[in-house]
C-alpha cells in the first residue's frame, strides 16, 4: 500500500500467496490500397487474486466492520478472486496510417491512433474511491520524410490527447490518513515537433 510522505507517494512491495492472469491478445493489419494502414490490436486481461487473505482494508470495508483504526488487531481483508490492482480488463487500440510520396523523393505520412482502457483498481485494497474509471485518448501525427545528400531528414508535428480528455491514471490509498484516496491525473492535451537528421 502506497504511504504518503509530504507530497511524495511511495510505494511499497508486498508479498501476495497466488495471482492469476488469462487472457487473449490480437493484431490486426489491413492494407486496402497502397500507402494506407488499418491497424487494430486489443486485449482482454482477466487478472485476479488466487490467494490473498492477508490484503489491506479498503475505507468502505473498514466502516462496515466499525473498525476506526486499522493498526488495532492487525485486521486484513481477504481479496481472494477479486480484480487485481492496476489490471483493466480490456485494452483497444485502434489506429490508421496514410503515407504518400511528394515530388522530389519526399514522404508524407499521416495516422491517428486511439487507446482506450476499461476501469481498474488504482489501490492494493481494491477500494471503488481509488477505482479508474475507463477512458480513451485520441492522437495525431504528421511527418514529413526526405533523403538530403544521403542525411535522412523527418519532421514531424504531433499532439497527444488531443481532445483533452480528463483522466487518472491511478488513485493510491494513503497510510498515514484513515479514509483517505488520492488520484494521479494524466497529462493534459500537448502538442510537439520533432526534428531529426542523421548526419
Amino acid at each position: 500500500e502506497p504511504p504518503s510522505l509530504g507530497n511524495t507517494f511511495v510505494q511499497v512491495l508486498s508479498n501476495i500467496p497466488g495471482v492469476r492472469t488469462r487472457g487473449v491478445e490480437s493484431e490486426l493489419q489491413f492494407r486496402p490500397i497502397q500507402g494506407l494502414s488499418l491497424d487494430f490490436t486489443g486485449s482482454l486481461n482477466d487478472a485476479r487474486y488466487t490467494d490473498y487473505a492477508g490484503a489491506p482494508c479498503s475505507a468502505e470495508a473498514l466502516l462496515a466492520a466499525g473498525n476506526l483504526n486499522p493498526g488495532q488487531n492487525g485486521i486484513a481483508c481477504n481479496l481472494t478472486g477479486k480484480h487485481l490492482v492496476g489490471a483493466p480488463t480490456w485494452i483497444l487500440n485502434p489506429a490508421v496510417q496514410y503515407s504518400w510520396n511528394l515530388p522530389g523523393g519526399a514522404t508524407s505520412t499521416a495516422a491517428a491512433d486511439y487507446a482506450w482502457r476499461s476501469w481498474f483498481y488504482g489501490s492494493a485494497d481494491d477500494s471503488n474511491l481509488a477505482r479508474v474509471p475507463s477512458y480513451g485518448l485520441f492522437n495525431l501525427r504528421w511527418s514529413f520524410d526526405r533523403n538530403i545528400a544521403g542525411h535522412p531528414l523527418s519532421v514531424s508535428l504531433w499532439s497527444h490527447n488531443l481532445f483533452d480528455k480528463r483522466y487518472v491514471i491511478g488513485g493510491l490509498s494513503t497510510a498515514n490518513a484513515l479514509y483517505s484516496y488520492s488520484e494521479m491525473p494524466g497529462a493534459p492535451r500537448t502538442y510537439g515537433l520533432t526534428l531529426s537528421w542523421s548526419l
